[in-house]
């Protein structure tokens, strides 16, 4: 249950999309407040009715009344959607304290759950991307982001379409499917929705890949969640991307509830994550103009937005790329929509065009390293019946062939490569920027972990004992002192790090404590081993984010890095073994 109890027996319950409901216990009357859609104002108004409570001297025992005078909005928030997901250690215990409280007679004060419409196993069918044969164009993996309800899924789904990768008879099997639990606009996005529940929430949980040809491109396209309880899984796709194309919608209050400073503002966080893993180039889709009329002056409004946003986040002010849209009527994806004729196209880059599909292949192409030592963070594994535990990642650096022999960082055991497959196409040879799955012998799957990465026998990476890196804070809660744990996600890789010495906080040397706004350099000490290595010798593998409550609070670079034995943390590279 999501219910606080004062001492006038009244309930409060914020909703799932910041909505606010009062109760009232002695005469079972209710007020209903609706349309509080900011999550910021109902972030203001949970704070307000803490307030109320402690004047009440309410109890503050985790296992009393869920103990939520101690626990903040998040903690309130996961308890809704019972997902302890991105809870550090303290909320996590005051989550599960605050499970373990019930009381049956408020029961009854507890409305309704919206209906969800449940797909039958008829009506429940998933495409899969495939490729035949190799299409000798280089290769792009581009993500994208935004907001949630933005229309990320229906935009990949119009991409997909219009390069051929699906077929239309998938597509109208589609469309009668999601009209038997009316929700036939979701159609298209139901090509990158595989779950039952996704497409039964309309929301994106999971990432989903799929592979589409441009006229100058091979592109892996990665449709990713815009839900703050799902950021973990955006942000690993974030750094397998090279590009993103950044959805935002047109309609009136969505587009601001997405760049809003509360938990409902995800534009932003999602657009750090991004820039922090590497991407450096940005497509700016403004989607739903079907919405507002095909408004010239939305569009305007809204792309000046952005590009202060932008300029803020990645320092840069030069002009973006714009592209007014309407996925679901298929304006300026694939064709130039006639509904805009104020429209004049983009340039970018010294191209010119005026659609999604034209601005992707205007893209520059990404410099790979080759030559580098192999470096392959994963994602996840699968147990394959007949076949065994196949691995899932994304080639940084160095090249890989089958029957090669790896190691598995931080594991350091080494392993064979039986097979190599991208989209159920072997290959006996993969390059960086290819998305891959590999066919690992003799590894149980329990042995992986999320965050691991592959290495070649002859430049492995040792597990890192303790780290320097160099942070931008942007905005914490409290100051931070040696000794605070804050959660760090680096590349696919997410662990609890100490802070062990404060180096250096804007000019100071040797500060007592950093607080938000600063640059600083800290030495840190992991609570588990990580694979990472210095930016400087190994970018994708050498950058990372701070977060707390799905909330970026700090973003920042490898330094340096030491580890047991003969490691050199200057280099990053090991003695070779005797």
């Amino acid at each position: 249950m999501s219910w606080v109890e004062d001492d006038n027996l009244s309930l409060f319950r914020v909703g799932p999309q910041g909505e606010l409901s009062i109760y009232n216990t002695n005469s079972g009357e209710s007020e209903y407040v609706e349309n509080v859609f900011a999550l910021d104002q109902a972030d203001q108004i949970w704070k307000f009715i803490k307030g109320i409570l402690s004047t009440y001297k309410w109890g503050s025992s985790a296992t009393t009344a869920h103990g939520l005078l101690e626990l903040d909005y998040f903690i309130v928030r996961r308890l809704l959607d019972k997902n302890p997901e991105g809870l550090d250690q303290k909320q996590l215990s005051l989550y599960n304290a605050a499970m373990k409280w019930k009381k049956p007679k408020y029961l009854q004060f507890v409305p309704p759950k919206p209906e969800v419409k449940q797909l039958s196993e008829n009506n429940y069918t998933v495409a899969e991307s495939s490729i035949i044969g190799t299409t000798g164009k280089p290769k792009l993996t581009m993500i994208i982001i935004g907001n949630v309800d933005s229309g990320k899924s229906t935009t990949s789904g119009r991409l997909i379409l219009a390069c051929g990768a699906i077929d239309e008879r998938t597509i109208e099997k589609y469309h009668e499917q999601a009209r038997s639990i009316g929700n036939e606009s979701s159609a298209l996005a139901w090509v990158m929705d595989k779950r039952k529940e996704e497409r039964e929430r309309r929301l994106t949980i999971d990432l989903s890949w799929w592979y589409i040809t441009t006229e100058t491109y091979g592109v892996d396209i990665v449709d990713a969640p815009g839900h703050n309880a799902f950021m973990k899984n955006m942000a690993k796709g974030a750094c397998f991307a090279d590009a993103a194309i950044l959805v935002v919608s047109a309609s009136v209050g969505e587009f601001e509830a997405g760049v809003s400073s509360g938990p409902a503002g995800m534009t932003k966080q999602e657009l750090i994550i991004a820039y922090t893993n590497g991407v450096r180039f940005f497509i700016i889709l403004v989607n739903k103009m079907d919405t507002v009329d095909y408004s010239e002056e939305r569009f305007n409004e809204v792309t000046s937005e952005m590009s202060r946003l932008i300029a803020k986040v990645t320092g840069n002010k030069r002009k973006i790329l714009c592209i007014p849209a309407s996925s679901l009527a298929d304006d300026n994806i694939s064709t130039v929509s006639d509904n805009m004729p104020w429209y004049q196209g983009w340039q970018f880059y010294g191209k010119e065009g005026y659609t999604l599909i034209e601005a992707i292949d205007a893209i520059p192409q990404p410099a790979r390293s080759v030559d580098g030592p192999l470096r392959i963070p994963l994602i996840e594994a699968h147990k394959i019946s007949g076949v065994g535990t196949v691995v899932v990642g994304r080639v940084a650096s160095g090249t890989l062939k089958a029957n090669s022999k790896v190691y598995l960082a931080p594991d350091d055991k080494e392993y064979t490569i039986r097979s190599i497959e991208t989209y159920h196409d072997s290959r006996t040879h993969i390059v960086p920027g290819d998305t891959i799955g590999i066919q690992v012998s003799n590894m149980p799957i329990s042995h992986f972990t999320r965050g691991m990465v592959m290495t070649g026998i002859n430049d492995p990476i040792p597990s890192v004992r303790t780290a320097i890196v160099q942070m931008k804070m942007l905005s914490i809660p409290n100051q931070w002192r040696v000794g605070a744990t804050p959660f760090f996600f680096f590349h696919t890789a997410s662990v609890t790090c100490k802070i062990i010495r404060l180096i250096k906080a804007g000019d100071e040397e040797n500060p007592d404590y950093i607080s938000s706004n600063q640059n600083a350099v800290v030495e840190i000490e992991p609570a588990r081993p990580v694979a990472i290595e210095p930016y400087v010798n190994m970018p994708p593998l050498g950058r990372f984010s701070v977060r707390i409550n799905s909330k970026i609070v700090a973003v920042g670079v490898v330094k340096s890095v030491s580890a047991a034995g003969s490691y050199t943390a200057q280099t990053g590279r090991r003695r070779r073994r005797r």
